[in-house]
């Protein structure tokens, strides 16, 4: 998630600018190209200010083969840095009650080393670009050009009506075209690598839904996406369980790619009857986490069968499936945002939201801002004002 938001970020703010930047570069170029034909008497003299675009497009080139794939390994090793930081955040009174401060400093120090190495080849080819094609400007287009002007002054007949105006013209514009390409070369390139975030936003669209979904079209398209047909209002009308008892008979289950290994859940049954409140307790790793999954088919079992009032929910509608069930995972996060949008942004039922609320106060959520706003009430980032 922290990787596909920076990359929201890059397409939101980073990529119009540089298309503006890169259209103004392009359009001064020409300009520059279009004045250097005018500025001079012979054409020949133009032709170093062709070879120098030809072999600046090459460099371009070469350096983009590069810088391409170490902008995919920056902004790969870059998400596990923000992820361990927000960890770290959440949990600093565990890792201080464990003593473990030096293992998760060590390990924030190994994330941003490993980010660090694509950083500094990034720069690195940064510098190669801008030194070759300070080198290719100097020896094909700037020393011609001064050369030229030289020979032209020591040629230049006694008495004669020289215009200095147009050569001094000529050489500055000469220098100006090999400043603004290679600046638009740059610029360019950092907008080629720049759509990395779009490609990487385009493979997440393109993911295929979970096979589980049943109320799925194939669409005709280019690439045959599915569509979701399933109507909205009959995910909420439609209740499935209404008194809540569990049967969890024989469940085996192993994770993706696992299959070989020990099962994270071996021949599991128990029964939980409506209204029923339990516990599950183990230690770490024991299975808790997993337990919960297959109520929503994060993890689907490899045998045995889960039975809510009676179905079978391997056999329902995933979509359908996972609108019926609420599940509180151990990371909750609260958007900055009204009560009603953190809980259901669709509500539109004000008895519904009256008895929410009534619910919330019964259970001890006494919050002077609830009791007067009701579902209006603003939370802040991740709930700081909830206690």
């Amino acid at each position: 998630m922290n990787k596909f938001t920076f990359d929201i970020d890059i397409i939101d703010k980073r990529i119009p600018g540089l298309i503006g930047y890169v259209t103004l570069l392009l359009f001064l170029v020409l300009v520059d190209i279009a004045a250097v034909l005018i500025g001079v008497d012979n054409l020949l003299i133009a032709i170093p200010c062709a070879v120098f675009l030809v072999v600046g497009h090459i460099i371009r080139s070469m350096y983009m083969r590069s810088k391409r794939e170490m902008m995919r390994l920056y902004s790969i090793s870059k998400s596990p840095i923000s992820g361990l930081a927000e960890s770290i955040i959440k949990g600093s009174p565990l890792i201080r009650a464990l003593r473990r401060e030096e293992y998760f400093t060590n390990k924030m120090h190994d994330d941003i080393d490993e980010n660090s190495k694509s950083g500094y080849v990034s720069y690195g080819l940064d510098k190669w670009f801008q030194q070759r094609m300070a080198i290719v400007a100097w020896v094909i287009v700037l020393i011609p050009a001064y050369a030229y002007v030289i020979i032209k002054f020591l040629t230049m007949e006694p008495q004669t009506d020289f215009k200095y105006d147009a050569l001094v013209f000529f050489v500055l514009r000469t220098a100006s075209l090999a400043a603004d390409y290679t600046t638009f070369c740059r610029d360019f390139a950092e907008l080629e690598y720049s759509m990395i975030a779009i490609e990487r936003c385009k493979a997440f669209e393109d993911l295929d839904p979970e096979k589980a979904y049943k109320n799925l079209e194939y669409s005709q398209g280019e690439n045959s996406k599915k569509k979701e047909t399933l109507n909205r209002d009959q995910l909420y009308s439609d209740v499935l369980f209404k008194y809540g008892q569990i049967q969890v008979q024989d469940v085996t289950a192993y994770y993706p790619g696992s299959s070989n290994a020990n099962p994270v859940l071996n021949s599991i049954s128990i029964e939980v009857l409506a209204g029923q409140k339990i516990g599950v307790v183990g230690r770490t790793g024991a299975g808790k986490s997993s337990f919960i999954k297959i109520f929503s088919r994060l993890l689907v079992p490899k045998k045995g069968a889960i039975k809510i009032d009676g179905l079978d929910i391997s056999k329902i509608d995933l979509k359908h499936l996972r609108h019926q069930i609420t599940i509180v995972s151990q990371n909750c996060s609260l958007f900055e945002d009204t009560l009603r949008n953190n809980i259901n942004p669709y509500m539109n039922d004000p008895e519904k939201e009256r008895t929410l609320v009534k619910m919330m106060l019964d259970m001890g959520l006494d919050n002077e801002d609830l009791r007067e706003k009701g579902m209006d009430m603003m939370i802040e980032n991740d709930g700081e004002n909830l206690s």
